[in-house]
């Protein structure tokens, strides 16, 4: 979407200095939450595994102030299990299709300034894991979140508790710079203070350890902690990340299983509508009772307005689809490092596609999950003028 002049300034807002102001603020207790496709780009960066670089980041941030590190696995699977659910509900109410993908905060805002109230009611209502970071630890009311210590803790984790009488500072690390005007949609905050804070890029994070001449030595090993809500263990049929944190394939594996009881084999066959474009993906599942459930991934604006064409045609026959405005999905996002080859940070996250995740503490507050869209442009000259 074109970038207008309000957003422009939000953008200017978030940088590195928020957050080592934050880390440095004795009044607060500053969380980063980093994502998947970030760290595999700075692992490409530094010609490092995946594993390493998330002891090397956790290390760094925490040897700057920040009290806490986690990835994004809990949060992704708990985005897929939710959005699975809304699907589910969605099918069983009659509502219409495709349910459309609403994590690529660049796709939402194309939606609700560009489109009709039709289309933006195929949005999911279903949080980006950004978000929902944020709202499980700042506003939930199932756990404290400022009392708990990590579960369960492991040799590097940050053992001791949350401390209850400051306040919880959330920063995002993300390969997208739209991210940032996600965390300050109204809908997002509470009482005027933003579920995230900041989001930074991974360039930017990057950047900020560059600017303290930092060496591959020299930055301290460290390790990414447990989310409160999350547990590892040896069994989950739940894909971890993906090119855009693995929403088609999740949804299709939990639809399958919540209708049929089946679990889908760990490689899927996927049909390539036009072969010269990988950009566009479809899986179609059968199920045991002769329904067909159809998924698709659609990538880049070009391909985007083709499949709103073919939904106000009424041709489109998905039920739902993974939409992300950037060609190759998140992996090639505008915040991530120059010139790399998108095959190897692919690979990267790849590698940990293979390891295995399950929630633990059930998490079913389904309302603080959920969103809402509308077609307008959302009012961000008011937040950057009352001094967000």
């Amino acid at each position: 979407h074109c970038v207008t002049s309000s957003e422009e300034i939000l953008l200017d807002k978030h940088g590195v200095d928020l957050l080592v102001q934050a880390s440095l603020d004795p009044s607060l207790e500053c969380v980063v939450t980093i994502s998947p496709q970030s760290l595999a780009s700075l692992a490409t960066k530094w010609n490092t595994t995946y594993s390493q670089i998330e002891t090397k980041v956790a290390g760094f941030l925490k040897e700057i102030g920040v009290h806490r590190v986690y990835g994004a696995k809990a949060l992704n699977a708990l985005a897929h299990r939710e959005v699975a659910n809304e699907l589910a509900e969605r099918m069983a109410n009659g509502v219409k299709l495709p349910m459309l993908c609403s994590e690529c905060p660049g796709f939402v805002l194309f939606v609700e300034k560009d489109k009709s109230e039709r289309m933006v009611s195929l949005l999911s209502t279903v949080k980006s894991p950004q978000s929902i970071a944020g709202t499980i630890l700042k506003t939930s009311k199932l756990i404290d979140v400022k009392s708990i210590p990590a579960h369960p803790p492991h040799n590097g984790d940050s053992t001791t508790p949350l401390n209850s009488s400051k306040t919880i500072w959330h920063c995002a690390v993300m390969p997208c710079a739209d991210k940032k005007l996600e965390s300050a949609r109204n809908e997002l905050s509470a009482e005027s203070v933003p579920f995230t804070d900041c989001v930074l890029t991974t360039m930017e994070l990057f950047d900020l350890m560059m600017s303290r001449n930092v060496t591959w030595e020299s930055i301290p090993q460290g390790r990414l902690d447990s989310f409160p809500l999350s547990r590892n263990c040896d069994e989950e049929h739940d894909p971890i990340c993906g090119n855009s944190n693995g929403y088609m394939e999740a949804v299709a594996r939990h639809m399958a299983h919540q209708r049929w009881g089946m679990k889908l084999p760990h490689s899927l066959v996927y049909r390539q509508p036009r072969r010269s474009d990988p950009n566009i993906k479809e899986l179609y599942i059968n199920g045991p009772d002769g329904e067909e459930l159809k998924f698709a991934i659609v990538y880049g604006f070009r391909n985007i307005q083709n499949l709103i064409r073919s939904i106000d045609k009424k041709k489109c026959e998905y039920h739902y689809v993974e939409v992300m405005s950037c060609p190759s999905g998140c992996t090639n996002g505008a915040g991530q490092m120059p010139g790399q080859d998108l095959g190897t940070i692919e690979q990267k996250l790849a590698d940990i596609d293979g390891h295995s995740l399950q929630l633990g503490t059930t998490y079913d507050d389904h309302h603080q999950m959920r969103t809402t869209f509308s077609k307008h442009e959302p009012s961000l000259m008011q937040i950057i003028s009352e001094g967000w």
